[in-house]
């Protein structure tokens, strides 16, 4: 069973990745740690179209990217200047999910980090069927550290607007929120807008709100 990305994009740009399937199960059951379907480091005016990734982590991690085009792509997603249509998400924790470091290094990659600059904008997720969702559809959180130690959650200087989710349907298994948001205080999330959530708790028909 593969244990890492299955496809890595780096200074690429003017690519389409279509009709692809990506299965990173094992043979006995389950899923390997960091299987990210595709990653994309430095790279613009990406097209993903109609990918189904069956793994046990982010299906498309976007990392250092401009215009990006996603379509029909199974689990989450995440970017900068992106735009995401058609999506189908089963059985995965979030529709879009963005997750910053905080604002203090901490060691160096892989396994620490930190203290970086960025922003993700001019984002716009739209057409979305869930299906039993595992937790809040549109999560941030700008807390992420690594080697054991307890990072300052408010202190993250990468910034994050403009984003809108428009028109989500289906169920999930057990959250009543639309969203759940932890944004630095340094650098606060702002301008993001959701509108037509059609979401129910599929265990007891509850609205999600």
């Amino acid at each position: 069973m593969h244990r890492f990305r299955t496809l890595s994009i780096i200074h690429t740009q003017n690519a389409v990745f279509e009709c692809i399937y990506d299965n990173n199960t094992a043979s006995s059951g389950g899923h390997g740690s960091n299987t990210d379907g595709a990653d994309t480091i430095y790279s613009s005016h990406i097209t993903f179209r109609n990918w189904t990734v069956d793994n046990g982590d982010d299906s498309l991690s976007l990392k250092l990217i401009r215009r990006i085009f996603l379509s029909m792509i199974a689990s989450s997603t995440m970017g900068s200047r992106l735009h995401a249509k058609g999506n189908t998400y089963n059985n995965t924790l979030h529709a879009a999910y963005f997750k910053t470091w905080t604002g203090e290094q901490v060691g160096y990659p892989p396994n620490g980090a930190g203290g970086g600059l960025g922003f993700a904008a001019d984002l716009l997720f739209e057409d979305m069927q869930a299906t039993n969702l595992r937790s809040a559809p549109f999560t941030i959180s700008q807390c992420t550290t690594f080697s054991d130690t307890e990072g300052n959650c408010t202190s993250s200087k990468f910034e994050i607007y403009d984003i809108s989710f428009k028109s989500i349907q289906g169920t999930t298994e057990g959250t009543a929120d639309v969203a759940s948001f932890q944004c630095s205080a340094v650098k606060p999330c702002r301008n993001i807008m959701i509108t037509d959530i059609d979401l129910v708790v599929a265990s007891n028909g509850t609205n999600v709100n």
